[in-house]
């Protein structure tokens, strides 16, 4: 019951006077009820539970890693050996200056 009966629970059974296991089970039965009662929702079976189901752009990005690096004298940045150039969405080289800091984020699918 989502750690909402746990703290009620002991303070119940004292209150109740039950102190035998069988007591309890007893007690259980129709504190669950009037617990259930006082605290339980309908279920509306007609609303989902699920979230949406993420884009590929944003899943690829939640499962991405990411690294920073350095852009050289030359606009570029080294990464994993290779060096890259940062371009805009239409492919157009970006010029930085050195030592300006780019993230690189990338998966190892």
């Amino acid at each position: 019951m989502f750690n909402t009966l746990q703290p009620r629970l002991i303070t119940e059974l004292k209150i109740n006077g039950t102190t035998t296991i069988d007591q309890t089970n007893e007690f259980l039965k129709s504190y669950l009820h009037s617990f259930n009662e006082q605290f339980g929702l309908e279920i509306n079976h007609t609303m989902s539970v699920f979230e949406n189901k993420p884009t590929l752009e944003k899943a690829n990005l939640i499962l991405a890693f990411l690294d920073t690096r350095k852009i050289d004298s030359w606009h570029h940045f080294k990464f994993k050996n290779e060096y890259y150039a940062p371009v805009d969405e239409t492919g157009t080289k970006l010029l930085y200056n050195k030592d300006t800091e780019v993230s690189v984020y990338y998966t190892n699918f």
